[in-house]
């Protein structure tokens, strides 16, 4: 069985369906905003300190290219959940725009076990 965690964001009519691994979950729901204000950083928004290195790495390679990773007084869990990077199982990439792109019923998919689900929204 493989366990994953859905995220599911929603807003100005889009939706973005992603699945993380444990590591990024947990980073996503860390209660410690990761505000250490830095140079450069405002108290509305800051580099987030907490982003485990390799989670880090995964996002810039998904989304950025060494940009800091950085979260927003708030809305640190739900900007953590807009920049988490997807897994990749079975060499698909976890990543949907709809709901009905997603059939874990199909028996190539049928080891795949939805863990818990963090909802939020694109802005």
């Amino acid at each position: 069985m493989i366990n994953v965690y859905k995220i599911y964001l929603e807003g100005g009519g889009d939706i973005e369906i992603k699945f993380v691994d444990k590591e990024v979950w947990d980073w996503i729901n860390n209660p410690d905003s990761g505000n250490r204000l830095n140079e450069g950083d405002s108290e509305y928004s800051w580099e987030d300190q907490t982003c485990p290195p390799n989670v880090k790495a995964d996002i810039w390679q998904f989304f950025r290219d060494g940009s800091p990773i950085e979260v927003t007084s708030g809305s640190w869990e739900n900007d953590r959940a807009l920049l988490a990077p997807p897994l990749t199982i079975k060499d698909r990439q976890m990543y949907f725009f709809s709901e009905t792109e997603i059939d874990f019923t199909d028996e190539e998919w049928n080891d795949i076990n939805i863990v818990d689900t963090y909802y939020g929204y694109i802005y």
